[in-house]
């Protein structure tokens, strides 16, 4: 357990200093005296969900939804960033609630809201009590590490209408986010509903490269491949793609 000294150096680095948060800071796009006014007038901290600009057709995020070679369609949902908060733990009231992501009137169950964390899953995260003790504890703990996950969920391609499939082939083609239920997408707003002001020209996300697997999984319904061809496209696809690391980019 840290100290609260520790802790505050903690956070303090996370609100303030992007060098020891990891964080990169491209200049040619936005200076660093320009942190502050962004955070103040466009209030990138609204909840850290980031469900607009494009975002979740991100290249690696679109390699995570074609890892599993199953049948399905997959949800088109953002992803989020949560700073652990100084004495002020998720489940502070009014603010981060406890809530189900179905809803109350759907009968059985729909699908669950999955994610990828890509921070290590530590003691006292993804915890439920013995059903025998109190499952919602009155005071949560506080976080000493960032949340940071993608928000991926998959159901049968048979619970969507074909209506409801063309839909879906739209909403990707204009690579607009939705929320978490593959067979019953809504659209989140192409930009936040916080904005200080317009910022239409934020999109910096373009078109995914996708495999067959991907294809199927927005809702394109094209004819299955032999092993073979998806291993020539894989190929393909490896060439195309170049991932590089932010810290040897950043040195150059």
């Amino acid at each position: 357990m840290q100290s609260p000294e520790s802790q505050e150096r903690f956070y303090k680095n996370y609100d303030t200093t992007l060098e020891n948060a990891s964080a990169a800071l491209a200049e040619w796009i936005i200076s660093q005296e320009d942190c502050e006014h962004i955070r103040a007038h466009m209030n990138p901290l609204h909840r850290m969900l980031m469900q607009n600009y494009r975002l979740g057709h991100m290249q690696p995020i679109w390699d995570l939804r074609q890892t599993p070679s199953v049948d399905l369609i997959t949800s088109f949902d953002g992803l989020s960033v949560m700073l652990p908060e100084q004495r002020k733990p998720y489940t502070a009231v009014d603010t981060f609630k406890l809530h189900l992501d179905q809803g109350k009137g759907s009968h059985g169950l729909e699908s669950y809201q999955g994610f990828i964390t890509l921070y290590p899953v530590t003691k006292n995260d993804a915890t439920l009590n013995n059903r025998s003790q109190r499952l919602c504890p009155a005071f949560g703990h506080t976080p000493t590490i960032p949340r940071m996950v993608v928000y991926i969920c998959m159901t049968p391609r048979a619970k969507a209408y074909p209506a409801m499939m063309q839909k879906r082939i739209r909403v990707f083609e204009e690579l607009r986010l939705t929320n978490h239920l593959p067979h019953r997408v809504k659209l989140f707003g192409e930009e936040p509903r916080f904005r200080a002001r317009p910022t239409s020209d934020f999109n910096l996300v373009g078109p995914p490269v996708l495999s067959w697997l991907g294809r199927r999984l927005v809702g394109y319904d094209d004819p299955k491949v032999e092993v073979e061809d998806v291993e020539d496209v894989e190929e393909e696809l490896a060439k195309k793609t170049k991932w590089v690391r932010i810290d040897d980019f950043w040195n150059n």
